[in-house]
């Protein structure tokens, strides 16, 4: 962050074996809060050798098409036969290169956020500079319709593939107290429904069992759904009881409102959520920061639960 503060209109070049779509949003959201203005420009190294899980190739997409924190975004993949591995940054102005760093961080949250110790030194500017140039011209831009041509994707597995403990199942409705099993009111899918408040806003309960089955609070990470739709999910509220989408609480709302037929803005009742055949949805951790997330009615759930209820009250 401190190469950015030091001048206006700074431009971040990386080279980076690996790398995440959750971090990339996270230092844009960063940069953002600090008023700099910034682009970065990221060549993610080991596509062509090792893939790229599909997951993090949609989210990555969506941050070069929508610049959602009007800062320039871009993202390309190595596509010749050898691989690159380094991770290289440099931090560049109008007057060119100013400063750079070369060590062993990939840019991914593991590299730079959480507790795992990494090592990087001071390197000189203009040769990162000109490393980063070099590299481009075996590059594939992620958003190019050839992409594929170059770069496999590694396929998000199914609930159905994964071990159990790779999977937890969140409930939709309240899961404790006298209300057990009845929609929320105000929080929830229906969070928004708070005086003054975007009626979309929404997020998903964690209960307290499979709160370290996320990062940590505050840490986002990439989720894919089983429809094709990339996320930065966060943990967050107290003790991390919640999911929520940290650019807008309302993105995750407007989701699940399309998902169930139901008109932008509109109250969801847990009736809406049986009749479309799930009161809950399930992850399923691809990696420390990637998720897939099922909300498709086509697996045995809770809701078949939901279903003889209201039939034995008929």
């Amino acid at each position: 962050m401190e190469p950015a503060l030091q001048y206006a209109n700074t431009r971040l070049q990386i080279v980076s074996g690996f790398a995440t779509a959750s971090m990339a949003q996270r230092h844009l959201e960063t940069l953002k809060e600090c008023s700099a203005n910034a682009s970065i420009e990221l060549i993610v190294g080991m596509t062509h050798h090792s893939g790229i899980e599909r997951a993090q190739h949609t989210a990555f997409c969506q941050l070069s098409q929508d610049q959602p924190y009007g800062m320039d975004f871009s993202c390309r993949y190595i596509a010749q036969e050898s691989p690159i591995h380094a991770k290289c940054y440099v931090w560049s102005n109008d007057s060119g290169p100013y400063s750079a760093f070369c060590g062993s961080a990939n840019y991914t949250m593991a590299g730079f956020v959480r507790s795992q110790i990494e090592g990087m030194a001071n390197a000189d500017p203009a040769s990162v500079a000109r490393f980063f140039l070099d590299c481009l011209p075996y590059t594939v831009d992620c958003l190019d319709e050839s992409v594929l041509e170059h770069v496999s994707l590694t396929e998000t597995r199914r609930t159905d593939d994964r071990a159990t403990e790779d999977t937890v199942t969140l409930s939709l409705l309240i899961s404790r107290g006298k209300r057990k099993g009845e929609i929320h009111q105000k929080s929830g899918l229906n969070w928004g429904f708070r005086p003054n408040r975007n009626r979309n806003e929404a997020y998903i309960p964690v209960p307290v069992q499979h709160y370290e089955f996320f990062p940590p609070i505050k840490q986002e990470f990439t989720v894919l759904t089983d429809d094709g739709y990339p996320f930065i999910f966060v943990k967050a509220q107290e003790r991390g009881k919640a999911l929520e989408t940290p650019q807008s609480n309302a993105e995750l709302g407007y989701y699940f409102r399309k998902r169930l037929g139901l008109q932008f803005g509109e109250f969801v009742t847990k009736q809406h959520l049986i009749d479309y055949g799930r009161t809950d949805v399930t992850f399923t951790k691809i990696d420390e920061e990637t998720y897939l997330m099922d909300f498709s009615h086509d697996i045995e759930t809770e809701h078949e639960l939901e279903k003889g209820e209201t039939s034995e009250e008929q």
